[in-house]
């Protein structure tokens, strides 16, 4: 190299140094634990799902971890996968975990007949939730560990397929489950999980009054109220956790999680969560006042469809945050008010404490209607209207959405089932109404 070069080499490198103080490099991501593939509420309510992890043991739970290996670079954390990420938690300073519950397997098939050949149409809804979650002892029971959501993100893959005479077997429908999952997930993980920023503040404890703590970082630091802190001793070997219950501008007052003496003076780390919005939404209820609708449609089995739909279209069209609809999985809620979901993972169940949202929505399936438009001896056309009602009485709003499409088909010839033309138009006005700007 050049006396020349070398010293615009180092001029370039100290130019750098007074434009970046802090570094050249970012600062080291925060490390979160994948707690692999779940399902919300029992199994046996997952009928592909289960059908799929019975004939091909572990197949879909290692397409989920190998789309997550393979967008682990562009996440805003450091993913650890292992097989034992749960128990590791407890031994090395982070608190948060990543799991993905399944919401829903539906598939739909559609038969289009002609005089020359059978059209076949699948429709694949594999609904999802993203969780981070920290895990820390019950406080009403410490023996016991509880599960705190802190950021769920809905996820829907959608797939249409056609097929002309054969009928997809029932492996070739497993197979296109797991491929609608896979792709669902590199296509729009890393745009879901964008806006959340989980960050460790470093710091002392200032005073220690029995279980009480107080540390030397707060508001102005980024901490909030439920936030976790570690404590460490001059070694920096970890001993203990807690919770924060006050917060001041540059103090935080720290409950303990468990009982463990900590040294005068020792370390702290906070841990920073803030998701994408401060305002959070939840889909509470459905129900089907149209008389057609509920002929065709059961409302239990619908309405978790359509909540499942109207929260990953508002996160991806809105950028709300938006936690697990109350229509899906298995919910407890306990005299306190406190409200838990049940994820089964193996077999297990495990309660995941849920915070209130700010603004519940309500839906409701208003109308459904069919007409030819028009039509002669050698093809009909039909139109198709759906309306669905949004109320979140909080924000007092209240709306009535409507969508439309219409078929072409042939008479005598063409066969079609007129419940697949609205359950495909359901979606459409589902995505429309969590449209709406105003929400």
């Amino acid at each position: 190299m050049s006396k020349r070069v070398l010293n615009f080499f180092v001029i370039f490198c100290i130019s750098l140094y007074f434009l970046f103080p802090c570094g050249l490099f970012a600062e080291e991501k925060s490390v979160v634990g994948f707690g692999g593939l779940w399902t919300a509420g029992q199994e046996t309510n997952y009928p592909v799902y289960s059908r799929i992890k019975k004939k091909h043991p572990g197949k879909m739970a290692r397409a989920v971890t190998t789309a997550v290996e393979r967008l682990a670079e562009e996440l805003p954390f450091k993913i650890l996968i292992t097989s034992d990420a749960e128990e590791m938690k407890k031994h090395i300073d982070y608190p948060y975990s990543l799991a993905v519950a399944i919401t829903r397997d539906d598939v739909v098939s559609e038969r289009f007949s002609t005089p020359a050949a059978e059209i076949n149409k699948t429709i694949v809804n594999a609904g999802m939730v993203l969780m981070i979650y920290q895990t820390a002892p019950d406080p009403n029971n410490p023996l016991e560990q509880r599960n705190t959501i802190l950021f769920s993100l809905p996820l829907v893959g959608y797939h249409q397929q056609l097929d002309d005479d054969k009928r997809l077997t029932e492996d070739q429908v497993d197979d296109l489950f797991i491929k609608t999952v896979a792709k669902t997930f590199e296509e729009h993980l890393i745009k879901r999980l964008k806006g959340i920023r989980l960050d460790k503040i470093q710091g002392k404890v200032i005073t220690i009054k029995g279980n009480s703590i107080v540390a030397n970082f707060g508001a102005l630091q980024g901490m909030e109220i439920d936030n976790k802190v570690d404590f460490f001793d001059a070694t920096g070997e970890k001993i203990g956790r807690g919770t924060v219950t006050k917060i001041q501008k540059e103090e935080c007052e720290v409950k303990l999680d468990g009982k463990f003496n900590l040294p005068e003076g020792c370390n702290a780390t906070g841990y920073i969560c803030k998701g994408m919005s401060e305002d959070s939404y939840q889909v509470a209820s459905f129900k089907i006042s149209s008389k057609k609708a509920a002929a065709l449609f059961e409302e239990t089995k619908l309405g978790q469809q359509v909540a499942q739909w109207f929260s990953d279209f508002l996160v991806e069209r809105s950028g709300k945050a938006v936690l697990p609809s109350k229509l899906n999985g298995e919910w407890v809620t306990e005299a306190t008010g406190e409200s838990f979901s049940v994820f089964v993972k193996d077999g297990r169940a495990h309660r995941f404490e849920i915070p209130s949202p700010r603004y519940s929505i309500h839906l409701d399936l208003t109308g459904l209607n069919s007409k030819m438009i028009e039509g002669n001896n050698v093809n009909e056309i039909w139109g198709y209207k759906a309306w669905l009602k949004v109320d979140i009485p909080d924000k007092t709003f209240s709306k009535k959405f409507d969508e439309i499409s219409t078929k072409n088909l042939v008479p005598g010839i063409q066969q079609h089932t007129e419940k697949d033309e609205f359950f495909d138009l359901i979606h459409q006005l589902t995505a429309k109404a969590a449209m709406e700007e105003s929400l």
